[in-house]
């Protein structure tokens, strides 16, 4: 039973103290998954150890600053322009100087009212709820809870030329007389707050990551007074200059739509999180869960967005929170009075109609937050949604004989209820592969227990495709059904057959494909996959012969590389990249010996998911970067002598060699420009010489030339995809590029539809631009490092050009973890600088630049530009005449279309032709410049934020500018000047001495001094050492016809004309070698 001593009186403080859950939170340390700002001025979420009461307290001292900036504004008194925090480990302080509080005596309380305010309970000025108050003040607690969770609190204030100092310790419990002094201030108001940490089980604020959140209030605190309001931070301004500028912290560059009224600021963007965000404040409070606020302003935009995006796409069910999943919404509001769910004010409660303003958002405004990209995520997930809908349309059934699926070679015994555990599928890299199979298994069993079914290409990369191309993938129907699985299937005895087995080529695409089929079976049959159904074959990637006897076999290139460093003698090598390369015989071999040559995959979820969603997930970017750094410095081998290896070691050792290259061949390199399939190009029309000679010859078909260069450059993937590079170096449309180094000679594409209307491959024909001898010089290719490739030599690192290419140019490429953007830049601008960096003066800055583009560049900023098509406006008609760069003809007049279904344009015609833009709209009503660029798409950004290159020592590196990317290549480019002059110095030296030797050998000759006639070669080659010459192999080649006196005449001709050439060579510095070759460039072009 409950007596009268139970029951107890408590003091105000007592109270606070006692139940601070009521007042302040929890003052126990938790963990919560918060938002912080990062050492980049970039807000993340991140799991920290924090004291909500502790951040609590601290945050009434900041709110009761933000609110005296809205009442200072709403009282016409003096602004508050700064507000300064300091924050040390044992105690924070607030400052601003607006209007100081008044130090007067309040006639009720007998007390001063900076202590009414901050050191007395239950006292406020906003108890009276008939007035209409913007600020966050309401229940007379705020900035004492602070005070009676502190040591100490010190109240300064400044007003009216007085000076306020009070001191309050003992959790409010003791104070000090006011001490008031005159003088001439400026007015100011200053509390230095000193928590009393043991009441929040810590020892300072540093204990735990509380501070990480007070650095974060100060970031809202700026967005929240705007760009009138100074914030600063120890000291530090908050760069932030407005609620815009706030919302890029938590979105980066990507685009937002911005709406304001007097009483509202509304900013939207594609979400770029997993989870739906609002970051709102209310009178300058951060309401970290929302409230009516956001539903107020969200709700309406959401319906209006779902009702446009249903009515366009009907076949799919779009359901609002779709949208809302995928739209991050910023808030900032002055409501009047407004009403929380607690004192720790994190959600608004007070009922819309008791706002004092509406926030309504237009249509037009509406119609651009729905462009920002939401409306196709919403889509990919209203399809996603129909997934397993889908993939039961692929379910299989343990049936006995399939007999309709085409190229399928099944096993005798698949589907058999006795038998099918015994079955192997082998899904195999192409028909030749198939064939391989099909020879290999009769050494192992034969056809009742292998099936072999081809793969064509690469199989979908399931994660994150859509629910229409899983229903459609004939690969992954005929999978399903030869194996007979179907969703939710966990138990392998179910299946047709008992085990899957890859067979691939040995190189990083079949690593790859390896890595799609291991993905899909994880996403949606982990639980097969962790019983071991699936495995694959290895096969050797190089034979060594000692007649025709196999005396070694490797399947890794380094292990044979090792090998033969150690190993001399007649040996024969075989490299066998391809499954094509091996026969029947040796096909029966691999199979026979498949406890040597097979691996089974080992799935962990726990351990192997991870990895497999890193490499496949397409958001996981930078952890992709990351693990491919991570192998290139530390490389490791997969051991083919481990016959269980985990789906892990397999992504880190083999797959990783897939994407390491899908990055080489992806990105260029910084030197010449080029990625390796370019090179290669460039490498095989200069060995075949295929330049345009005088009688015409010297032409060449796209379809041929892509085989010349295959057979000579080692190029192992495919040539449909070879000859779409061919006719891209070929291509002079506007926005291909300005030097094409290949001719085009018929239809390579054009900027009516970005050169993908190019004729067949079989059709075209093309040849080296003589501009090519110019930019390559043969004497600099002369000294590349050229690659060996089995046993052959093909093209070299790189070549060494002698204007950055890549800045001519440009390049685009997308490679896994990586990718690059580097704009065209005007040639003759490039050549000007280089000059200007030859006399060390200060180079001028660039603007991109693309060959035959009439319309504008503009600079925006010092890493952007904006392009933008011609266009002029008679009345209600637009005539545009040039479109910007990357936007082509076609996909404009998709765009025409589809405004002209919506009803936004009356009618339009095209006029133009492949090169010319010719575009006459009508409109429905008259429109504005800025109206026309926006709702026809005539500008685009260009910018220099993604360059991106391998550098000389083929490091992948991103450069800060283009200025970095022409310093770099000039400072190579120069040195190799150097290495060309010496080289040149050196063979004219040495063609002087061998000339000048053959003259005198011919001079002792005819002097009878030597006698050659008659005489064994031996003794010849004797007494021409005698005579000390040097090139005596050269010498005693000559035939009897060089024994003249007109050969002598020619000989001193050559010296002298040589002499002449070599004094000149030495006469000249590196920079006038460039020079030289920079003024003939220029006259070309």
């Amino acid at each position: 039973m409950t007596t009268a001593d139970d029951f107890k009186s408590l003091t105000g403080i007592q109270h606070v103290r006692h139940r601070p859950d009521m007042y302040i939170g929890s003052i126990s340390c938790t963990k919560e998954n918060r938002w912080v700002i990062n050492d980049n001025n970039e807000a993340v979420q991140e799991v920290i150890e924090t004291n909500p009461g502790l951040e609590q307290c601290v945050l009434e001292l900041i709110v009761n600053a933000a609110d005296h900036v809205e009442r200072c504004k709403v009282s016409n008194e003096t602004k508050v322009s700064k507000i300064e925090i300091v924050q040390t480990d044992d105690f924070i302080s607030v400052f601003n100087n607006g209007k100081g509080i008044p130090i007067e005596i309040n006639k009720e309380t007998n007390l001063y009212i900076p202590e009414m305010i901050f050191g007395n309970l239950m006292t406020s000025s906003n108890y009276d709820d008939s007035k209409k108050k913007t600020w966050g003040g309401k229940n007379g607690i705020g900035a004492k809870a602070a005070n009676i969770f502190s040591t100490k609190f010190i109240i300064e204030v400044q007003s009216n030329n007085t000076n306020y100092y009070q001191e309050f310790t003992n959790g409010m419990n003791n104070k000090t007389e006011p001490i008031i002094k005159k003088n001439k201030h400026s007015d100011y108001t200053k509390i230095t707050y000193y928590p009393d940490f043991a009441a929040f089980n810590m020892s300072s604020f540093t204990s735990n990551d509380t501070w990480k959140l007070l650095k974060k209030r100060a970031y809202d605190l700026s967005a929240a007074t705007g760009k009138e309001v100074s914030v600063m931070l120890n000291e530090t301004k908050i760069p932030v200059k407005d609620f815009s500028d706030y919302m890029s912290l938590y979105i980066g560059n990507a685009k937002k739509v911005v709406y304001s009224t007097n009483r509202w600021e509304v900013g939207f963007a594609l979400c770029p999180y997993t989870e739906p965000v609002q970051i709102s404040f209310v009178n300058a409070i951060c309401t970290d869960d929302g409230g009516n606020h956001v539903k107020h302003v969200l709700e309406p935009v959401l319906d209006k967005i779902t009702e446009e995006l249903q009515a366009k796409h009907k076949n799919v069910v779009i359901k609002k929170q779709y949208i809302r999943d995928n739209t991050i919404i910023f808030i900032k509001a002055l409501i009047d009075n407004p009403g929380f769910d607690s004192q720790l004010k994190r959600k608004l409660k007070t009922p819309i109609s008791e706002f004092g303003s509406r926030c309504d958002i237009p249509d037009d405004i509406v119609k651009k937050i729905a462009k920002l990209g939401i409306c196709d995520n919403v889509l990919e997930i209203a399809k996603a949604k129909d997934m397993n809908n889908a993939l039961k349309k692929t379910d299989g059934t343990k049936s006995k004989r399939l007999s309709d699926i085409e190229k399928l070679d099944d096993a005798n015994f698949a589907g058999d209820p006795k038998k099918s555990m015994q079955c192997t599928l082998i899904l195999t890299e192409g028909d030749s592969a198939k064939s391989l199979a099909l020879n290999g298994i009769m050494a192992a069993g034969g056809r009742d227990i292998w099936g072999v079914f081809p793969l064509r290409g690469k199989f979908l990369n399931v994660r994150g495709a859509t629910a229409a191309q899983l229903e459609k993938n004939t690969e992954i129907i005929a999978i399903n059904r030869i194996l007979g699985i179907k969703p939710g299937l966990t138990d392998i005895s179910k299946l047709r057959y008992g085990k899957v087995m890859i067979m691939t080529d040995s190189d990083t695409d079949g690593y790859h494909i390896k890595g799609l089929l291991i993905n899909y079976f994880s996403v949606f049959f982990p639980e097969l996959l962790e019983k071991g159904l699936l495995g694959c074959i290895i096969t050797p990637i190089v034979k060594v012969f000692k007649g025709d006897t196999v005396i070694q076999q490797f399947y890794n290139l380094n292990d044979f590389e090792k090998w033969n460093e150690q190993n001399t003698g007649n040996y024969r090598i075989k490299y066998y990249k391809g499954l094509g390369t091996s026969d029947a015989k040796e096909a029966k071999e691999y199979f026979k010996n498949l406890a040597q040559n097979k691996i089974n995959y080992i799935f962990d979820k726990n351990e192997d998911l991870l990895s497999i969603e890193r490499t496949f997930e397409k958001k996981k970017t930078n952890e992709r970067k990351e693990w491919i750094l991570n192998y290139l410095a530390n490389k490791q081998e997969v051991d083919y002598n481990q016959k269980n290896i985990s789906i892990k070691y397999f992504i880190d050792r083999e797959l990783v060699q897939f994407s390491v290259y899908d990055g080489i061949r992806s990105i260029p390199n910084i030197i010449d420009g080029l990625k390796p399939s370019q090179r290669k190009i460039l490498y095989g029309c200069l060995k075949k010489n295929l330049f345009k000679k005088a009688d015409k010859s010297g032409e060449i078909k796209v379809a041929q030339l892509s085989g010349y260069i295959s057979e000579v450059s080692g190029y192992h993937h495919g040539e449909e995809s070879l000859q779409g590079t061919i006719v891209k170096m070929a291509q002079d449309f506007v926005g291909s590029g300005n030097i094409n180094i290949l001719e085009p000679k018929g239809n390579f594409g054009s900027r009516l539809m970005g050169g993908e209307d190019a004729s067949s491959a079989r059709y075209i024909f093309t040849h080296l631009k003589d501009i090519v001898k110019i930019i390559y010089n043969e004497h600099d290719n002369r000294l590349l490092n050229y690659i060996e490739s089995e046993g052959h030599i093909i093209e070299p690192e790189f070549y060494v050009p002698i204007i950055p290419m890549i800045l001519v140019n440009g390049s685009v490429g997308i490679g896994t973890g990586w990718s690059t953007d580097i704009p065209c830049f005007n040639p003759i601008d490039i050549i000007d600088n280089i000059k200007l960096l030859m006399k060390n003066e200060n180079i001028k800055p660039m603007v991109p630049y693309y060959k035959g583009f009439k319309g504008t560049i503009d600079k925006i900023n010092d890493v952007s530009w904006s392009t933008q098509g011609n266009f002029k406006i008679v009345d209600k008609t637009v005539y545009v005449t040039e479109l910007p760069i990357g936007l082509w003809t076609e996909d404009f007049k998709k765009l025409l279309n589809k405004l002209l279904e919506q009803e936004r344009i009356k009618t339009f015609s095209a006029n133009g032709d492949t090169n010319e833009v010719n575009f006459v709209i009508k409109l429905e009503e008259t429109m504005n410049e800025n109206d026309v660029i926006e709702l026809f798409e005539l500008k685009n950004k260009i910018s220099t934020t993604n360059l991106v290159a391998f550098d000389e020592n083929h490091q992948i590196v991103k450069y800060d500018s283009v200025d970095d990317i022409l310093w770099t290549f000039y400072s190579y480019r120069l040195k190799f000047y150097e290495k060309r002059r010496l080289f040149l110095i050196k063979t004219l030296e040495d063609d002087i001495s061998l000339f000048t030797e053959k003259l005198r050998f011919i001079n002792m000759v005819i002097n009878d001094e030597i006698v050659v006639f008659k005489r064994k070669k031996a003794d010849i080659i004797v007494e021409l050492e005698k005579h000390n010459f040097k090139n005596v192999s050269e010498l005693i080649i000559m035939t009897i016809d060089k024994f003249t006196i007109d050969e002598i005449d020619k000989l001193k001709d050559k010296i002298e004309k040589l002499q002449n050439e070599l004094d000149c060579l030495k006469s000249k510095t590196d920079k006038d070698l460039w020079t030289e070759d920079l003024d003939i460039l220029v006259q070309y072009i």
